[in-house]
């Protein structure tokens, strides 16, 4: 029954189409590499427990074939079966966007608080081994027209005869990419097999495993010479562990909609980064913190696995420290820097040596009073006019000290948030 079967195993990578991708090999019954056209991966992982999300997309076909792919975990630790629903990224925006829009709401927010309400216009600030030993399956699964299979090797002949024995003529299969795993205590291999003569373009897999990091293998990708784009979309933020420094590795952080649909759908998606779902990710549902992983295209550098662990890169940090900086730290700063200018007032309107120590903090007040608008900065002004000089003659109001205040206010917060808008957007 088995030879009648066509194994897919579990890849851990979402792949743009090319000629090649990434996770593991895949090989027709008569030993041949076969081609895949597009994956689909999200990972979850929390107490050490990790679980991937995984879906294959290959052209109809009813011959069969086998796709192998280590998992780090003892086969006796791995659960995985066949899945319908397949979660999908369906909309992200990135950190470094989100923190360039909250520094151009601070200063579209400035240039109306400053002006009164006067100046809406936006001003432009740019866009954006040993004794012989057989393979062993150690849990099965059959569920949606699948059998999933866990199976533990202890040599590469193990592996070999194991596809032997399933019609795969391991003669023409080369396995080296693999040997890295086979043997290695703590590993297993994840087979999901369709029976033969059923026409499948897109199966899914959900396998689950003990991790205590996110983990999943690039090296048996090496063997092909073909560039695989590749994306990891990890369901939290993360980073990478120590050690791993894998060329082109960088994560990049964004919120975004997670659903679940068909495996078929999955593959239907537009880019997740598109206007057009800004729907889905404003009004729908709430967005979450997701890291996107990318990698070179090149597989032949790829000389060990991918090892990621929670937490932020440096870069992370300070792009996520701006996401929320203008509806949580804006107003402090605009405030403070208004109250700091505002000390000027009195230098400016009472003779040298006048000035008491209520002018001064007179002075910080007005000036503070401008995240409210430069109306409640006037009305503090006339406030302490009136009780400043009560009794005394005449003075002049010198009111025009406040658009130059307003002014010089405004340009100080343009700067600074021009000033972060060119790092963030640096690359």
């Amino acid at each position: 029954m088995m030879r009648l079967l066509l194994p897919l195993a579990t890849c851990l990578l979402l792949t743009a189409p090319t000629a090649a991708w990434a996770d593991g090999c895949k090989f027709a019954l008569d030993g041949r590499l076969v081609p895949e056209r597009e994956q689909r991966a999200l990972i979850e992982w929390a107490d050490g427990v990790e679980t991937l999300f995984v879906a294959a997309l290959s052209d109809s076909s009813t011959a069969g074939s086998v796709w192998v792919v280590p998992v780090r975990a003892n086969a006796a630790d791995v659960q995985a079966e066949p899945v319908d629903g397949f979660p999908v990224v369906s909309f992200y925006r990135r950190y470094r966007d989100i923190a360039r829009e909250s520094l151009r709401e601070a200063i579209q927010a400035v240039q109306l608080l400053d002006s009164g309400g006067l100046c809406c216009v936006g001003v432009p600030i740019g866009c954006s081994s040993g004794a012989a030993t057989e393979a062993k399956e150690v849990a099965r699964v059959e569920k949606l027209g699948m059998v999933v299979t866990v199976v533990r090797t202890a040599s590469r002949a193990d592996v070999e005869g194991y596809l032997d024995r399933q019609g795969v003529n391991r003669a023409n299969v080369n396995l080296s990419s693999l040997e890295p795993y086979v043997g290695q205590d703590g590993y297993a291999f994840v087979c999901g097999w369709v029976a033969k003569g059923q026409a499948v373009t897109a199966t899914g897999l959900k396998i689950t495993f003990p991790s205590p990091t996110l983990w999943f293998p690039l090296r048996p990708t090496g063997v092909y010479a073909d560039p695989v784009e590749t994306v990891v979309y990890v369901r939290r933020e993360v980073r990478p562990a120590a050690g791993c420094d894998l060329p082109g590795l960088h994560c990049e952080y964004v919120r975004g909609v997670v659903e679940e649909m068909g495996v078929g759908q999955a593959f239907d998606r537009k880019d997740a980064n598109s206007m057009a779902n800004l729907y889905q990710y404003h009004y729908r549902s709430r967005p979450e913190p997701i890291t996107r992983v990318t990698l070179t295209t090149d597989p032949k550098q790829w000389d060990r696995d991918l090892e990621l662990v929670p937490g932020l890169t440096g870069e992370g940090q300070f792009l996520k420290s701006l996401t929320g900086w203008f509806a949580f730290n804006g107003p402090f700063f605009i405030s403070a820097l208004g109250a700091a200018l505002g000390l000027a007032i009195p230098l400016l309107t009472i003779p040298r040596g006048e000035q008491t120590r209520w002018d001064w903090l007179a002075g910080a007040v007005m000036g503070g009073a401008i995240i409210f608008s430069l109306w409640a900065s006037a009305i503090a002004f006339s406030a302490w006019r009136a009780v400043r000089f009560r009794g005394q003659p005449r003075q002049p109001r010198r009111y025009l000290i406040l658009p130059l205040l307003a002014i010089t206010h405004f340009l100080l917060v343009f700067a600074v948030c021009r000033g972060l808008m060119a790092v963030v957007a640096a690359p």
